[in-house]
């Protein structure tokens, strides 16, 4: 077994992957859940500091290993990990240097909208960054994940990827409009459901309805 499979396996039995339940995700289709909360709430756990290490791993691989990169979470969700990330590479002794970057999360219209912080703004401005990785847990259609994308680019940001632990589709439209290429931990599919048309509902497992909140 490889590390991407060790690292599903580690994590699907510390209760990421629930499917005694699922949900109604952001998009409206439904599926299984993959809860990072699980393992991002306890930074002191192997699991969370296999993944700190796994994510920065492959940032620095993917991206050269040098220069000044910025490394954006989403939402509270991701904002820790994205600081722990660039800790990482910055003490990794290479000629990269990483900056941590945040968003907030805005609802307007009962809608979610993941937007830049002033201090991140601010620091893109102040350091020159050109390069930003943006780190997020789970990949199902991108359109959270590329929500800031424009406003990046509106700070002269030319290279934008996004590294996920765990992408369970096979495409993410919404990044790939955007033209922005991602990566993954762990690419292992699992199936979403329009709710007219979900196997989950007809089989009754009960479903958790999307919480904008």
């Amino acid at each position: 077994m490889n590390v991407s499979g060790m690292y599903q396996r580690a994590l699907e039995q510390a209760g990421v992957k629930n499917e005694s339940v699922h949900h109604e995700f952001v998009t409206g289709v439904h599926g299984i859940k993959i809860d990072f909360d699980v393992t991002h709430n306890n930074r002191s756990s192997p699991l969370y500091i296999a993944g700190v290490m796994f994510k920065a791993s492959l940032i620095m691989r993917e991206s050269g290993g040098e220069g000044v990169i910025g490394i954006l979470g989403i939402d509270t969700g991701t904002t820790r990990h994205a600081k722990d990330v660039a800790t990482v590479i910055t003490s990794a002794g290479f000629a990269m240097r990483a900056v941590a970057l945040t968003t907030h999360k805005r609802i307007e219209d009962g809608k979610k909208h993941i937007e830049l912080t002033d201090e991140t703004r601010e620091l893109v401005s102040a350091h020159k960054i050109r390069h930003i990785a943006i780190d997020d847990d789970t990949g199902t259609t991108g359109s959270s994940t590329a929500q800031p994308v424009p406003a990046l680019r509106d700070l002269g940001v030319e290279d934008i990827s996004v590294y996920y632990d765990w992408i369970r589709n096979p495409e993410l439209p919404y990044l790939d409009e955007l033209g922005v290429a991602y990566e993954g931990i762990i690419r292992v599919c699992l199936p979403d459901y329009e709710p007219d048309d979900c196997e989950l509902c007809d089989s009754n497992v009960p479903l958790i309805p999307y919480a904008s909140k």
